[in-house]
Formats: structure tokens, sequence, C-alpha cells
């Protein structure tokens, strides 16, 4: 459960990173690693360390859309993941220092 609430956290402090534009959260734009993956004749390379983090971020990420913090807008092509306010008052309840917009509060 640990492990879990840290993933989630910085899923959602990547998300804010990004706010309000869509973004997809990565191993890597987590900081749960410096691995960027190398896409070698259209496949994804990448170490057994990084695929394993990945599952992971995508595990609590699916989490997060479906209790409501992350809304996923189903974008076909390029990112598609926005905090919703319940996200980003929940990021200040463990991160206080990532301000909420003010027509939040």
């Amino acid at each position: 459960m640990d492990r879990f609430n840290d993933v989630a956290a910085k899923i959602l402090k990547d998300l804010y990173e990004n706010f309000p534009a869509p973004h997809y959260p990565t191993p890597n734009s987590t900081g749960l690693t410096e691995e960027n993956p190398e896409f070698v004749g259209g496949r994804e390379n990448t170490s057994e360390e990084y695929r394993e983090l990945a599952k992971e971020v995508r595990g609590a990420l699916l989490w997060l859309v479906d209790e409501g913090y992350v809304l996923d807008r189903g974008y076909k092509i390029g990112p598609s993941h926005v905090l919703t306010g319940y996200g980003l008052k929940a990021l200040q309840k463990i991160a206080p220092d990532y301000k909420l917009p003010t027509f939040i509060l």
C-alpha cells in the first residue's frame, strides 16, 4: 500500500506539473526512473525494470481515473489525462506546496 501511495502521489504531481494540458504519466516523467525508452524499428526498447515500473504507473493511473482523481479524455492520438478538481484537492492534502487554482478554493 505504501508503494501504491508513492506511485499515485507521483502521478498526481506529474499531472499537476502539466496542468491543464493533457499528459500521460510514465515512469520517467513521474521520477521513478531516469531511463528514457528508445524506439528501435517501431518497438519500445526498455529494461525489465522500466517495464515493471510502467505496469505500476498504469495500474495506479487506472485506479485514479476510476475514482475520479484524474480524467481520461479518451483521445485516440496523444496524451489525454488531466487532473480533476478532486485530484487537485487530494494532491494538496498530501503535498501542500502544490497550490490549487483560485477558482477551486
